[in-house]
């Protein structure tokens, strides 16, 4: 039975619970203490005035609530739950959610719940990422993507373009479409009302007046929307 009202100690002392950290009959205090059976068996329970612990070798946290799992040190693995901010970390570890997850805003850090946010979002939808992505700071005007074996791709807020590597070309998203860019210069735009507007093909300053068998001119100017075309087959 639950009950320990009639029952010898002598039958019942093992089933006992009670905390010890090294010291003697002083209860519960700040800085968790493992809890004990009678005979003297740990448990993987650690208890305080503030906080619990699981797994751990005990002792005073920032947190509420801590589950350690296997190893020591450094590595080794834990989960954290503060109520005094609702935050929950894992550190040294995998998640898998099966499920859906709602909070203020989800975080990424590069160490422990003090650590560095390396990827956030918040309610409003807004991403931020700090490294890998080569900038020291969140993404608010720039980025640089550092690939391997190829140039760099770089994405500019306050230009709205996109570019590879300083003489790949650009696209940029223009208030009234989108344009191809080369070195600056517009090589193909297609505004908002579906407007193509190609720069000019050919160098050529007038058609040849008679193109030999099997050639195919062609001149478009962008600017004057004048477009010639020959075709001799």
């Amino acid at each position: 039975m639950a009950s320990l009202s009639g029952r010898q100690v002598s039958s019942t002392y093992k089933d006992i619970l009670h905390v010890y950290n090294g010291t003697e009959n002083q209860g519960l205090e700040v800085t968790t203490k493992r809890v004990f059976d009678g005979e003297g068996v740990g448990s993987p329970l650690y208890l305080g005035t503030d906080f619990i612990e699981v797994g751990t070798s005990g002792g005073a946290d920032n947190s509420n609530f801590k589950i350690w799992g296997d190893g020591s040190g450094s590595t080794q693995p834990y989960f954290l739950f503060n109520t005094s901010d609702g935050n929950v970390f894992l550190e040294n570890g995998n998640l898998s959610v099966d499920g859906s997850v709602t909070a203020d805003k989800f975080s990424l850090t590069d160490t422990n719940e003090s650590g560095t946010d390396v990827f956030t979002i918040d309610t409003s939808g807004v991403l931020q990422v700090a490294t890998p992505i080569n900038t020291s700071s969140p993404i608010t005007s720039s980025a640089t993507i550092t690939l391997t074996g190829t140039d760099d791709l770089k994405l500019s807020g306050s230009t709205s373009r996109i570019s590879k590597g300083t003489d790949k070309g650009n696209i940029e998203l223009q208030d009234d479409g989108v344009s191809l860019q080369k070195n600056g210069a517009n090589l193909f735009q297609v505004k908002n009302d579906g407007e193509m507007l190609p720069k000019t093909i050919t160098a050529l300053s007038s058609l040849p007046s008679s193109p030999s068998a099997g050639s195919l001119a062609v001149k478009i100017n962008a600017t004057s929307s004048e477009a010639e075309l020959w075709i001799n087959l």
